[in-house]
C-alpha cells in the first residue's frame, strides 16, 4: 500500500471523481480506491427460481400488511381482533396479519 501526502485541497475530498472513490478512514486519513465494478455474470436457474420465490413471499407480506390495515380501519372487524388480542395477549394488528396467511392458504386449497 502506498502512502501519499495530499495537499490541503485534497485532504477534505470525499465522494466519487471519475472512477476513483475518496473515503475517510477510521484514523481520519483519506483513502482512495477504484470504483467497484459489478460482475456481468448471468444468474443460474436455481438463483432465478429463488429470486422468484422471494418476490412471491415479499408480495404476500405486502398483501398481509394491506389486509391488516384494512381490518383495523373497519370498526366491526377491529373489535373482533381486539377481543381476540386481549384473550391471547397479543396485538390486534398481529392477529389480523397472521389470519391473512390462514385465509390465503385455505383459498389455495
Amino acid at each position: 500500500m502506498a502512502i501519499v501526502e495530499l495537499g490541503p485541497l485534497l485532504q477534505e475530498v470525499h465522494g466519487k471523481i471519475g472512477d476513483l472513490v475518496f473515503r475517510r478512514g477510521p484514523n481520519g486519513k483519506t483513502i482512495v480506491s477504484r470504483l467497484p465494478q459489478k460482475k456481468k455474470k448471468k444468474s443460474k436457474k436455481a438463483q432465478k427460481a429463488e429470486k422468484e420465490r422471494n418476490a412471491r413471499q415479499r408480495q404476500l407480506m405486502y398483501d398481509a400488511h394491506d389486509y391488516a390495515r384494512a381490518a383495523m380501519a373497519d370498526p366491526e372487524i377491529r373489535k373482533y381482533y381486539e377481543q381476540e388480542a386481549r384473550r391471547k395477549k397479543k396485538k390486534a394488528y398481529s392477529l389480523a396479519f397472521a389470519s391473512f396467511f390462514r385465509i390465503s392458504r385455505k383459498l389455495e386449497e
